[in-house]
């Protein structure tokens, strides 16, 4: 050990992946500037990140820092001179090599940055003490969070909305930015930026699931017994129509509700996770247990009452006296179709005990708000039977502020929880006023839908000012702050959209944080928090996160002992977890990791037997439940190769594919000589980095600024003449961009919306720049004659922004006689989109009623959206993963469907984009007749024209459509899109 003053012209700096991950080596010397000044600025941090990315995939805003060091984190250009400047002067203490004898500087990707406010306020001794105040991430400790760090970063964020007196919480900052508390309208991310959906890939293709998902089955034999009790049904039960819903209750549907509904007596986990794949009736599922649970603090209070009344001739099991596997001697009238809860041994009675009568809240993006309120009506029955005046379903959101719906002042009165006595709170330091507060009368009454983006708003409507009046006379008379609003369950439905990440809580979960927080002031009781979405078992622990921090911060509080989690006992357990997992999906496809991969899914193996069971429910139409299949309906997809010919058209996309070539050369160039001046780790394989350059130009939307031309590429899929305008700059390359074609298309939807005449439409569409080539757009794009080919089809029968728009343009010009539904990510409005899923849904009046053709993108209408009424999906550009291209086929192809559906992806075998993104849809079969080896590409293939100039055709392509007509839902969720 030395501290002695370093020359940092002979130091090494060792990074390591993780605690057990690969490691490289670099002489910092390396990095040295080429005109040098004798100062610490001399060594070049960026050419240092870009080693460190080429040679351990490790990316450039990923924070390293020191292990057991109190360091600030290496983040940013400063940082990196900092700590230079730090070690030359020998404050820090350093091992050597004992190989080269030269001193090691040990770095490591850290989640949570350091922060610099010691240095910053002069305490640079902090560095060094011995007593350190303790930085741990609150995020990763799975402790309550009611300790004040004594450290924070410079730059604060706001608090918890409307952190009072009666929880006096305070929040840990953080350098990442906080995410905009008020929504900058209600749509989608707009085609330029990365899409929120982020999965790599179907169940069924899934680096870390294969291999390892037979280990989730979800309920057996046992547990479907006590579904049978609960619900008083028989074993061989395939549907059960409840009192209080409208729609008969499949069984594999009856088992997620009792999943979920038991999750705290039976596992003592504060909710769950509903994975089901799209069609299979998450939404019913939702519904039926906010309507089974209300209906259970129903049934418990007659109980209660009969218990204190003692009448003559009892309905019910008495209080005292009971033993195991009783039964009501009223069950067999019991008006409600489940357990009831007068026997303490059922599990009516145990919900009833544990989870208090609040409120419940369902989150979910704008523009499917319309879409829960739709499936309330047809699916719970409040006209007749035990829901009647029993449940009230409203709106927080100011699209629905002139609707019998909306969330009103009276509702928010209606739901706040009254003061039961003052009481007086404490943080471990200070004393405050505050109050105990009770449940509302009938709280469970009350579902409130509300936008991810409002659920702040929301919450701000229940803070509360107030008196103190208690006995205590050093606060009586005192105005102390108090927050009136707690729910027993809060649902987050496509919560992949707001996850948010460890250190950056989104608003929506934050909030839960704080209604499970306002129980505790009354006693500690479990708010049961409900992720909704197809995603889980895909992009996998990340989105379990937040989920599995209030499972055990609820488990804190209730003082439980979580059942069945295996070996995560703490949430920075799952944490590693989750490096695994991201590990594998990065590098399953990489020789060189193959060993770390493998090491990987060994251990990810273990929470698959343990808590992915206890946690999440996820079935596939083809999942056997009690040895049948659950639904037979899988997606078969018509696989349409339209290969564009020679051409003026052909030639621009050649010519833009060899200027990708040519910045795929120069990286890897760049690469190879930086590998061949230190030769650590391995050397690296062109194969192997032009596959991960252009994976993250086709998931990025571009190269990274360094070539536009892949960008042109991927606005050229659908329409290749566009290249050609691109490249000879007949159209300025900004009317590409996404907010500008939006001008145009905003001006079309309001003209649609409004029903104007054809030929204002068409006047709109003559203002764009692309209005003057429709001709070659449409000669250029074997895409398009495809698709007019099944529009004509369904006539006999009566993505990309800019494929949207164009596709939009060409097909409204040509066909006069349909209806055109046309969705844009620009537009806003989210009724706009529920409009547009319930004209397509809407019957055919006659015979000789208008076709409809709905055009769309992917991101608008490819998720959420019930559009069972379509037969037609034709997906223009090729989705950037399998899950999108089954989420938008989905949509269509889905329980409710009874017509014959064609489900089409049309892709130009010799698009350098779309044949990237085939590249990773492992499972596509459509690969195998394609000019690839070993998942790299032919660049002969797609710059010089080289190979067939037809590939596999189609893949169950047929002339034929279905035998009776109706509405099509064409493009990537709408007709002929891009992502």
């Amino acid at each position: 050990m030395s501290n002695n003053a370093i020359n940092l012209n002979h130091f090494l700096i060792r990074v390591r992946e993780g605690p057990e991950g690969e490691m490289a080596h670099f002489l910092l010397c390396e990095f040295l500037r080429d005109q040098p000044r004798g100062v610490c600025a001399d060594y070049n941090y960026q050419a240092f990140r870009q080693r460190v990315e080429d040679t351990l995939s490790i990316r450039n805003d990923v924070a390293l820092g020191i292990p057991n060091s109190q360091l600030p984190s290496i983040d940013s250009e400063t940082n990196f001179w900092l700590t230079l400047l730090f070690i030359e002067r020998g404050k820090y203490p350093f091992q050597e090599h004992p190989d080269w004898q030269v001193p090691v500087l040990p770095l490591e990707p850290v989640d949570r940055p350091r922060s610099l406010t010691p240095l910053a306020q002069g305490r640079d001794q902090w560095w060094l003490s011995s007593e350190v105040p303790s930085t741990a991430s609150p995020a990763s400790s799975g402790k309550s969070r009611l300790t004040i760090p004594a450290v924070a970063s410079s730059t604060p964020k706001a608090a918890v909305p409307s952190s009072s007196a009666a929880n006096p919480v305070s929040q840990v900052s953080s350098n990442n930015a906080e995410p905009e508390d008020e929504p900058k309208g209600d749509g989608p991310p707009e085609d330029n930026e990365p899409e929120e959906v982020s999965n790599t890939s179907t169940l069924e293709d899934h680096p870390v699931l294969a291999g390892v998902d037979a280990a989730y089955e979800g309920l057996d034999h046992a547990d479907w017994a006590q579904v049978c009790r609960f619900w008083n049904c028989a074993a061989n039960t395939k549907d059960l129509a409840l009192p209080y819903m409208k729609s008969r209750v499949r069984n594999y549907q009856l088992a997620a509700v009792w999943f979920i509904l038991t999750q705290g007596p039976r596992n003592h986990v504060a909710g769950a996770m509903l994975g089901d794949q799209p069609g299979l009736g998450k939404s019913l599922v939702a519904h039926c247990v906010l309507a089974t649970f209300r209906l259970i603090t129903v049934a418990m209070g007659e109980v209660t009452q009969e218990w204190s009344s003692r009448p003559t001739r009892p309905r019910h099991l008495p209080e005292q006296g009971q033993v195991p596997h009783d039964n009501c001697p009223n069950q067999a009238r019991n008006r409600f179709g489940f357990e009831c809860p007068c026997v303490k041994s059922g599990y009516s009675y145990k919900i009833a005990m544990m989870v208090p009568d609040y409120p419940s809240v369902i989150v979910c993006p704008p523009d499917l708000i319309g879409n829960w309120v739709n499936e309330f009506i047809k699916h719970v029955n409040i006209a007749t039977g035990p829901a009647k005046d029993n449940l009230e379903l409203s709106v927080y959101h100011p699209d629905w502020s002139n609707t019998a719906r909306h969330h009103s002042k009276r509702a928010v009165l209606n739901t706040k929880a009254p003061r039961d006595e003052y009481c007086i709170l404490h943080d471990n330091v200070n004393e405050f006023p505050g109050s105990w507060r009770r449940a509302p009368n009938n709280g469970s009454k009350y579902i409130v839908v509300v936008s991810s983006h409002l659920v702040d708003r929301l919450s701000k409507e229940y803070d509360i000012e107030e008196i103190w009046m208690g006995k205590d006379r050093r606060f009586k008379g005192k105005t102390y702050k108090d927050h009136s609003f707690a729910v027993s369950w809060m649902m987050f439905d496509e919560m992949q959209k707001y996850r948010g990440t460890r250190d950056n809580k989104t608003i929506p979960f934050k909030c839960l944080e704080q209604f499970r927080d306002s129980f505790r002031s009354g006693g500690p009781h479990p708010t049961m928090a409900v992720g909704i979405t197809g995603d889980f078992l895909v992009e996998g622990v990340q989105l379990w996160r937040p989920f599995a921090e209030h499972f055990f911060e609820t488990a804190e509080a209730m003082q439980w002992e979580p059942r069945n989690f295996g070996s995560i006992t703490e949430l920075a357990k799952l944490d590693a977890y989750e490096n695994d997992w991201k590990y594998v999906v990065a590098f399953k496809q990489d020789p060189n990791r193959e060993a770390g991969v493998n090491d990987r899914i060994g251990r990810l193996q273990d929470i698959f037997t343990t808590f992915v069971p206890a946690t999440i429910l996820a079935r596939k139409y083809d999942t056997k439940f009690l040895g049948e299949v659950i639904l037979q309906m899988p997606v078969d997809i018509i696989d349409i190769r339209c290969d564009l010919p020679g051409g003026t058209a052909r030639s621009a996309i050649q010519q833009l594919s060899g200027q990708v070539k040519a910045w795929a050369d120069v990286q890897f160039d760049a690469q190879n000589d930086r590998w061949t001046q230190g030769k650590q780790a391995n050397q690296p394989v062109r194969e192997v980095v032009e596959r991960e350059l252009l994976r993250a130009a086709a998931e990025r939307g571009g190269v990274a600024g360094k070539t536009d031309a892949f960008l042109a590429l991927q606005r050229s899929t659908s329409y290749p003449f566009l290249a050609r305008l691109w490249l000879d700059n007949t159209i300025d390359k900004s009317h590409f961009l996404a907010e500008n074609v939006n001008q145009f298309s905003g001006s079309v939807t309001r003209l649609l919306n409004n029903a104007a005449p054809r030929q204002d439409v068409l006047d709109a569409l003559a203002k764009s720049p692309f209005w003057d080539y429709r001709d070659e757009l449409e000669q250029h794009s074997p895409k398009f004659a495809i698709l007019c080919q099944y529009i004509a089809e369904i006539q006999s029968l009566k993505g990309q922004v800019v494929a949207s728009f164009v596709t939009f343009m060409l097909l409204y010009v040509r066909y006069p006689d349909i209806e055109f539904i046309y969705v844009h990510p620009s537009d806003r409005d989210s009724r706009a989109r529920e409009k547009a899923a319930r004209n397509i849904q809407a019957p055919c009046p006659d015979a000789g009623a208008r076709n409809k053709v709905l055009v769309s993108t992917c991101s608008c209408m490819g998720t959420g959206h019930n559009l069972y009424r379509a037969n037609y999906v034709v997906i223009l550009d090729q989705p950037r993963s399998a899950a999108i291209q089954e989420q938008t086929f989905r949509r269509v192809k889905r329980g409710g469907q009874v017509q014959n559906t064609k489900l089409v992806q049309l892709y130009d075998g010799r698009s350098l984009p779309e044949a990237v993104l085939r590249i990773r849809s492992e499972n596509r079969t459509a690969l195998s007749a394609m000019s690839y080896q070993s998942n790299s590409i032919d660049w002969n293939y797609f710059v010089g024209g080289v190979g067939p100039t037809t590939g596999p055709g189609t893949t169950g392509a047929s002339a034929a459509g279905p035998n009776s007509a109706g509405p099509s839902a064409a493009g990537p969720s709408g007709a002929g899109s891009g992502q």
